[in-house]
């Protein structure tokens, strides 16, 4: 029983490492990066309280080293193996790693920094850790962090709950020296840099590294060539079917109307996937991706039309050349390697009008290589600014180091967080008329056309009818006629022969 135990126990570990690999080995193949592959079959898992103890005991080595101390406040959106990369990638200030991270709240006063997952301060489990924590010198800064929109998290851009609980800001706007056209020299760009009270994490068109909670798969640039036309239409994937700021959902059903759209999300779903990797972003992004690119078109609607507001709903498809339905950032064409990159809904007057759009580029090749033509052109320089910032913005991590490092290297820094650093958004939902007052005018128009053109046919069958209906009765009378007619000529006839004889 005991052999058949440890049998069992050994098929086990074969079968689970044997999956690991292959799941690896799959990723690694689909983006042709072998260094995916980790040799000890290593994945993401959150820290648990083993190994903040663990992180801990590495302290002392960290004060010896006089590195800088971040505490993390929200561990669950990350996970050892994140932090330990992101640091020992940060050597762009020195040559030595400079920072090392806890988990451990009891050690807050020793801490360097605090980070804050700002989304988190309205949840009511986390208030007690998020409150317990105040500052103990001018010298510990508090980051603020958020890739979320202020739409959905208003205390983003509260200025008093901003100056009153952080010094640097953290999350998906660029700061207006990074975009492009601001006209700073190298110099200038590096003085902003360090004096700049917020870090810019890019969901793309490289995402950003560091996150478990928000982490994804796509390549943008290694598509060279404009893929065929394929066998599926639309697709849609949406998850949040409650929060509807934008009234997303409804937007999509009205769109339904006039086509299929195959959603494989909690909202309006009608197609299922073929597996579920619930939590698991990775995997849900690398399924995703396979999904993508089985489709001309994706519905892409953020949650959210905020400005610099562009997550991985555009750079997923854009990355494997399937064309973005999109609605979101109201300065998107910003963020655009060409302006017929993306369908964009904002520029349409109604949903009839989107959809028959959206029907002809399907239908016509030509429209169609007119979306995906910027695929095989030099990309702009505007974009090309976009990318590199994007670039040197990923590790989430190295650019907390460095504000850490800055402060302590120069007295003239204060950190304070910039006003509304999460920028301005549309508030309440966008809408489109099935059909505007012209469209309608125009159905009226065309349907009283048509009825009439019905009406006339109807007229010409009845006239037609009534026509061959005298003709059979003139037919049936000369019948008749010449009937009667021969029967009086007999009859006639036959009495002249009988007087005859």
């Amino acid at each position: 029983m005991k052999s058949l135990r440890n049998s069992y126990s050994i098929l086990l570990k074969i079968v689970i490492i044997s999956t690991c690999l292959l799941l690896l080995i799959n990723i690694a193949l689909i983006y042709e990066d072998p260094n995916l592959i980790d040799s000890n079959c290593k994945t993401t898992t959150t820290i648990t309280k083993t190994q903040n103890n663990k992180n801990n005991k590495g302290l002392e080595n960290l004060n010896k080293s006089k590195k800088k101390l971040l505490l993390i406040l929200d561990y669950k959106l990350f996970n050892e193996d994140t932090y330990m990369k992101s640091f020992s990638e940060c050597t762009s200030i020195t040559n030595q790693p400079q920072c090392g991270f806890t988990t451990d709240i009891s050690l807050a006063n020793e801490s360097d920094g605090i980070l804050y997952f700002i989304p988190r301060t309205t949840k009511k489990n986390y208030n007690r850790s998020y409150t317990s924590v105040h500052r103990t010198s001018e010298k510990q800064l508090f980051f603020g962090w958020s890739m979320e929109s202020p739409s959905m998290y208003p205390l983003e851009n509260d200025d008093t709950h901003l100056s009153l609980n952080y010094n640097v800001t953290i999350g998906y706007p660029l700061n207006d020296y990074q975009k492009y056209g601001a006209g700073v020299s190298d110099e200038e760009y590096e003085e902003k840099d360090i004096q700049s009270s917020h870090i810019y994490t890019p969901y793309g068109p490289v995402p950003f590294k560091g996150s478990d909670h928000y982490s994804y798969l796509f390549k943008f640039g290694k598509l060279k060539e404009i893929p065929k036309k394929r066998d599926s239409n639309i697709m849609w994937m949406a998850g949040n079917c409650r929060n509807q700021k934008l009234g997303r959902t409804k937007l999509v059903k009205q769109m339904m109307r006039f086509t299929t759209i195959d959603s494989y999300g909690k909202c309006l779903h009608n197609k299922d996937l073929k597996v579920n990797y619930g939590p698991n972003v990775l995997l849900r992004s690398l399924q995703k991706l396979k999904i993508l690119r089985k489709y001309d078109f994706v519905v892409a609607i953020e949650n959210s039309r905020c400005e610099d507001y562009v997550t991985e709903k555009l750079w997923e498809p854009l990355s494997v050349g399937t064309i973005p339905i999109y609605l979101g950032a109201t300065n998107i064409d910003e963020f655009l390697p060409h302006p017929d990159a993306i369908i964009n809904i904002a520029n349409f007057n109604s949903i009839n009008h989107l959809m028959k759009y959206v029907r002809d580029v399907g239908l016509n090749e030509t429209l169609r290589e007119k979306h995906l033509a910027w695929i095989k052109k030099p990309l702009p320089k505007k974009f090309k600014n976009l990318l590199n910032q994007s670039l040197n913005n990923q590790n989430l991590f190295c650019s907390i180091c460095k504000k850490l490092v800055n402060l302590d290297n120069n007295d003239n820094i204060n950190y304070t967080p910039l006003s509304k650093p999460f920028k301005q958004c549309i508030e309440g939902k966008f809408t489109l008329p099935i059909y505007t007052e012209e469209e309608k005018e125009r159905g009226r128009l065309l349907r009283l056309q048509k009825q009439q053109e019905q009406e006339k046919l109807e007229l010409q069958n009845n006239n037609d009818n009534y026509t061959n209906d005298n003709e059979e009765e003139e037919e049936e009378e000369d019948n008749d006629s010449g009937n009667d007619s021969g029967n009086d000529s007999g009859n006639d006839s036959g009495n002249n022969d009988s007087n005859s004889i």
